[in-house]
């Protein structure tokens, strides 16, 4: 059956593109013995059974419906953020992670445990071109160790900076290596839960268990005056950059997370207002 409008192919190859898949990877992915079989759909020479179109839908997080019958942009928000990173590496990094706020642990007016951390936090994502794992593993374990010990839900802001800058780097180049993350459920347990690093770093499968992770950290940002800001701009951003267990779609959830920054941006949210510029300078 030949898909004369084309419609799907022309998506599955912008998804595909997007994801950063070749055709064989992604007929791989799918369980197909050859990637012509994916050049057959986005040529509209070939139409997939509905087994196929649901793996599909599952695995972009778009609905059916979209994926079929709506022509998705060439590129949304996101791609372009994506886009633009790879294009230029160096000149928009540091633009772009400032996106992602943390607490200035730096002065003197803090623990040593504080200044210590932080400087380290800050050199993670210094040279773009060397694993950060290590780092990471470090800087998890003494903000939660610094948090079991002061009680201070600023220092969890840094913890949920770190989860994001893993859940974008998936987007631009997945993390590799294997360390132990360090996870606190302090509304359940006083106990830490140990994760490692290949689950939550992993393009496949690993959103359950970074979003989840990300889901408690807000739940306790928002209980504090002191991080309310924070809570509401990082809630906003799991919806932009689709890090959220929320059954929608990529695009439905990203409208809904720039409808949030608006309303944020009213009430005096300072991230959410450099978040809008920043979108509006860059023509995002």
């Amino acid at each position: 059956m030949v898909n004369k409008s084309n419609i799907f192919g022309d998506n599955l190859k912008k998804l595909r593109i997007f994801f950063g898949h070749t055709q064989d990877e992604l007929a791989e992915i799918l369980h197909f013995s050859k990637g012509n079989v994916i050049s057959y759909y986005e040529k509209g020479e070939r139409y997939p059974d509905r087994e196929t179109l649901e793996k599909l839908s599952d695995y972009f997080h778009i609905s059916l419906d979209d994926l079929v019958n709506q022509e998705l942009p060439e590129s949304g928000r996101l791609s372009n953020y994506f886009d633009k990173i790879k294009n230029d590496i160096d000149g928009m990094v540091d633009d772009f992670f400032a996106l992602l706020p943390k607490v200035n642990f730096s002065s003197d007016r803090f623990p040593a445990g504080y200044q210590e951390v932080y400087s380290i936090h800050e050199s993670i994502s210094t040279d773009i071109y060397m694993n950060p794992t290590e780092k990471i593993n470090i800087c998890l374990d003494k903000y939660l160790m610094l948090y079991e010990q002061y009680n201070d839900p600023m220092l969890l802001v840094n913890v949920l900076n770190i989860y994001f800058y893993i859940g974008i780097s998936n987007h631009i180049d997945p993390i590799s290596g294997q360390v132990e993350l360090l996870l606190k459920d302090k509304l359940n347990s006083k106990e830490f839960t140990k994760k490692t690093a290949a689950k939550l770093l992993k393009k496949q499968g690993s959103d359950e268990e970074l979003n989840k992770s990300i889901f408690e950290l807000l739940v306790l940002l928002r209980e504090e005056n002191r991080t309310r800001d924070y809570f509401e701009y990082y809630y906003a951003l799991t919806y932009v950059f689709n890090l959220t267990n929320q059954g929608e779609d990529s695009i439905q959830n990203d409208q809904f997370g720039l409808q949030l920054m608006l309303d944020f941006t009213l009430f005096g949210n300072v991230f959410a207002y450099k978040y809008l510029k920043y979108i509006q300078k860059n023509n995002i």
